[in-house]
């Protein structure tokens, strides 16, 4: 990559769920499961994501990262219903990244699973969910040990909120990308 094209997927990936400030947070932390009716309020966030960002970005690539964060490679995904390569590659990078991070992280309504699991999850996933190269790259951060070091350092400056035994815990969502050596 680039140093534009990475500072463009750096920027994607901060931004890539800005849209959920158009969903009620109602249903954004609910417990149990969503309706049909709320899931498709939060499947409309990486529209509205797209929305809020293009005033401020003179860049398609950046908003079609936002936009296609939740596409899936067999074409099940939303908002397009975009399969495989039509799926921008930033936003299939960020798609498994986003994965990996949810999987991993706690929410008011559980708590993260440990990240051999959800490894396993995105390698089941692989060419069906998502992109199978970029989960190969996933796997093979983990396996070297650079994915837990890259997870544990690139923290968002986005503060989150999390319930554990009750009690409501800050907690800083991890980014969903890595800053990436300069020469690579």
């Amino acid at each position: 990559f680039r140093k534009e094209d990475r500072d463009r997927l750096q920027m994607a990936a901060e931004f890539h769920d800005i849209g959920k400030i158009g969903v009620p947070e109602s249903i954004l932390t609910k417990s149990g499961e969503l309706t049909e009716a709320e899931f498709e309020l939060i499947k409309k966030h990486p529209e509205i994501g797209e929305n809020i960002l293009r005033p401020l970005f003179n860049d398609i690539h950046l908003l079609e990262i936002v936009r296609g964060h939740h596409e899936q490679w067999n074409g099940s995904g939303y908002p397009d219903g975009l399969m495989e390569h039509q799926i921008p590659l930033g936003a299939r990078i960020v798609a498994v990244s986003d994965a990996y991070d949810a999987m991993t992280s706690a929410r008011a309504y559980r708590r993260g699973m440990e990240p051999e699991q959800a490894l396993e999850i995105l390698s089941e996933g692989a060419w069906i969910q998502w992109d199978g190269d970029i989960v190969a790259v996933i796997l093979s951060l983990a396996e070297s040990g650079e994915l837990f070091s890259l997870t544990a350092s690139a923290r968002s400056w986005t503060p989150g909120l999390y319930q554990v035994e009750g009690k409501s815990q800050r907690q800083e969502p991890l980014a969903t990308l890595p800053q990436l050596d300069e020469a690579a």
